[in-house]
Formats: structure tokens, sequence, C-alpha cells
């Protein structure tokens, strides 16, 4: 139902004090909802900006993280475990790293070929 500030059927326009009525009551509910509003972003901001550190901080931890075992592994490359030797760790039946250029054989068995 439409909320009409003067009689719905006179056809006439709207008041001197109707229409700043309308603007006072317009500027109060503007200046309050921005004063709501802005707390509400604030806090909003806030709430991203530590998320956003405690994010960036976690994932450098792990970047530092990654960056030492790729020098480590790169200073001391260690073999690749046989795959038939039951401890992964084990160097007895390990074979030496792929140089460029090796040709890895095996065999293989189509599962699905997605026909």
């Amino acid at each position: 139902m439409p909320i009409y500030l003067n009689s719905p059927g006179s056809g006439s326009p709207a008041g001197l004090l109707s229409r700043i009525l309308t603007a006072v009551v317009a500027v109060v509910l503007l200046a309050f909802f921005f004063i709501i509003a802005f707390p509400v972003f604030l806090a909003l901001l806030v709430i991203v900006l530590i998320g956003g550190m405690v994010f960036s901080w976690r994932f450098r931890k792990i970047r530092r993280e990654m960056d030492s075992m790729v020098r480590a592994a790169a200073e001391n490359p260690t073999p690749f475990p046989d795959p038939g030797s039951s401890t992964p760790g084990s160097s007895a039946n390990a074979r030496p790293a792929n140089n460029p250029g090796e040709i890895l054989e095996g065999e293989y068995e189509v599962i699905d070929r997605g026909d």
C-alpha cells in the first residue's frame, strides 16, 4: 500500500510543510544509516585485514619450509626408493636419481579410453 503525503485523490502537489518534513526525515534517515554503516564497514575492514595478515603469516612460514626443503634436496639429492622395498626410506634397494635424457621403461594397462 503506497503512503501518500497528500490525500490520494486530490491531485494537488504536496505542500511546503510536507516537502520540508520529507527532506528533514530523509536527511535524518541518511545520517542514521551512515552512522550505523560506517562502524560496520570499519569492523569488516579490520576483520579482513587481520585475516589477510594471519593468512600471509601462515603462508610465509609454509613457503620458508618449502624453500628450505628444496635447498636441502638440491644440496643432498637422495635416490628414489625401489617400489618393491618394504621400507620407503631404505637405500639398499634404491636406484639412482634420473639423469637427463634417461629413458624409463615400464608396462601400462589402458583402464578407460574415454570414448
